[in-house]
């Protein structure tokens, strides 16, 4: 099955921190035809100001259609720019190797206001944003004319990224997340850290895979494999040519010591997770490293 997407839609891309959204952004704007904008500000705004999941998602589409409005009228748009390229940024945090061994991390983007030439009145607008759209899920794919899609990758590689970094998930939040799901406000009492982050990831799969329709779920490694195949059943295109992708499932900054740890988790803890595409990411060890 293929999805059909109108020229005007708005559009919501979420899914677990780290799973490769910001990167299938990146490849996806496409001025004039599609403008993304890669986790704006003003989503968080939304998360502090909002008294109910409803009210934030009212809030959400009326932003939506202020973005139209200023593209159309010529304001300048802010949004996540890579400063080497000037295109949407792809990775938000970097690693540099400092030294043999050493390496440190820094941010891969910059906020920038730019000015999007749009010729036309139609376009698409997607909008990334992850964990506080995965919250309020359920209300999105009910919404007329929002057309949602979802994206999820090997959870222990997932695990594995988020213990890497210095990220609110890297100490077991989701902040924003948190102050519109009551769900996941009491998952981060869990006091052991590890076990947190697998519960976490857990919800977030069982929203995703609850509520986005599975044609419209891209995985990660699908997306490192072969883009184009990926995205068919979705109906999103890549306006550009994109270079061979090389999956980090096995990044040599993650701590894979941990990994059998962490399996042992998702099979105590993760019924969502084990149960993704017919177990996709579980059952056997091959599946769990057939990808890296």
């Amino acid at each position: 099955m293929q999805m059909t997407i109108k020229v005007e839609d708005n559009i919501v891309l979420l899914g677990a921190p780290r799973s490769g959204t910001s990167f299938l952004t990146s490849i996806l704007h496409n001025p004039p035809n599609r403008v993304c904008l890669s986790e704006p500000r003003e989503i968080d705004e939304l998360t502090q100001s909002s008294n109910s999941p409803k009210e934030f998602v009212s809030g959400l589409l009326v932003f939506m259609e202020q973005v139209r409005d200023s593209i159309a009228r010529g304001i300048p748009v802010e949004n996540r720019i890579d400063p080497l390229t000037g295109g949407l940024a792809e990775n938000y945090a970097v690693r540099y190797e400092k030294s043999s061994g050493n390496w440190e991390i820094s941010s891969g983007f910059q906020w920038q206001s730019q000015n999007i030439p749009i010729p036309m009145k139609k376009f698409q607008l997607l909008v990334k944003r992850n964990a506080p759209l995965v919250a309020v899920v359920d209300q999105l794919i009910d919404c007329p004319d929002l057309t949602v899609f979802g994206m999820l990758r090997d959870p222990i590689a997932t695990i594995l990224s988020w213990r890497s970094l210095d990220l609110p998930i890297s100490q077991g939040h989701l902040y924003a997340a948190e102050l519109i799901s009551s769900e996941l406000r009491g998952l981060v009492t869990e006091p052991n850290l590890l076990l947190r982050q697998v519960k976490i990831l857990n919800w977030i799969f069982e929203r995703v895979s609850t509520y986005v329709p599975m044609h419209a779920i891209i995985c990660y490694e699908d997306l490192m494999d072969d883009p184009y195949s990926a995205l068919a059943p979705t109906g999103l295109t890549i306006p550009r040519k994109v270079s061979p992708l090389h999956s980090r499932n096995s990044s040599i900054y993650y701590d894979h010591s941990e990994a059998d740890r962490i399996w042992e988790l998702i099979e105590k803890h993760a019924p969502h997770i084990l149960m993704f595409q017919d177990g996709r990411y579980g059952k056997t060890r091959e599946n769990r490293t057939s990808s890296a």
